[in-house]
């Protein structure tokens, strides 16, 4: 089948899970210029992708005209004002985005609704290395004042080193005034690929600050990348996920990180994960399936 992915606005991880799905049919990405480059990452990943470019001014919008030149148009954010057609398949990210489709995609059980399709982000991740270094990972929108005493303990007495790389704000001096934590802005991604890979697990976001309406990336990147994720118990029942787990603060896991996770424990949970992507891309596959028939 011929399949676009169309997206101006942004959103270009969520691209990785689509084509992992879609690998066995031709895809045509209709993507803006504001990438880091991620469609560079994909092209490495599958052969089956051609690259189109469009600008962010209104002469540049797809129309109405180029849904009859592919099977089946995914739209990766409801809200982009790139093509508005009821036959497109939207991704929804939150669940007051709704944007005139007749079959919507989430990345995250919080979203439900009437013709929503639950799908798990995740996708081989080819170059993705195990490694049991005792570092821990945090990627995403982070405000400095979010340093806050659970976190301080947590960075302070896991006997772990950090990498926080962060975007939404000017000023991250709660964070630079550790000797074991390295703060990242504006990398590449393939940089943020390395740091990655040379990390043993992924935080998830303090359940103080999460956002429980949408979906977040750290969940897509941790999984595809086989790495641990440190989060909540209320995500971590929400999603089904493998996972490290704590109640309410990040403090109640100092301990365990500090002497509980062995090579042996380790080994496990990315096994874990392994059989747990397995399942999700398989189901995710079916699930495409259905709704391009809808």
């Amino acid at each position: 089948m011929k399949f676009a992915i169309v997206s101006m606005f942004g959103h270009y991880e969520c691209l990785f899970f689509l084509c992992e799905v879609l690998q066995n049919h031709n895809v045509t990405l209709y993507i803006g210029y504001n990438t880091r480059g991620e469609e560079s990452s994909l092209c490495k990943l599958y052969s089956n992708i051609e690259i189109v470019r469009i600008k962010d001014n209104l002469t540049d919008k797809l129309t109405d005209e180029m849904v009859s030149l592919y099977d089946v148009i995914i739209k990766l954010s409801s809200n982009d004002n790139v093509l508005y057609h009821p036959s497109v398949i939207s991704l929804l990210h939150l669940s007051t985005l709704k944007d005139g489709s007749k079959r919507y995609i989430s990345l995250t059980p919080f979203v439900k609704g009437d013709n929503v399709s639950y799908m798990s982000p995740v996708y081989n991740q080819i170059n993705a290395r195990k490694c049991y270094n005792k570092t821990i990972t945090f990627v995403g929108f982070f405000l400095n004042n979010w340093v806050d005493k659970d976190l301080q303990y947590f960075i302070e007495n896991s006997q772990h080193n950090f990498n926080f790389v962060v975007w939404g704000d000017s000023n991250y001096n709660n964070l630079t005034k550790y000797s074991n934590l390295s703060v990242y802005y504006n990398i590449s991604t393939d940089h943020l690929n390395e740091i990655i890979n040379n990390s043993s697990y992924m935080l998830l976001r303090n359940a103080s600050y999460i956002n429980y309406d949408r979906f977040t990336g750290m969940i897509a990147i941790a999984l595809s990348f086989k790495k641990p994720l440190i989060l909540d118990k209320k995500t971590k029942d929400a999603y089904k996920i493998p996972g490290i787990v704590y109640e309410k603060r990040f403090s109640e896991l100092a301990d365990t990180m500090k002497n509980d996770i062995t090579p042996l424990v380790y080994e496990s949970m990315v096994d874990s994960i392994t059989e747990y992507n397995k399942k999700a891309i398989d189901q995710n596959k079916k699930i495409m399936e259905e709704l391009c028939h809808k």
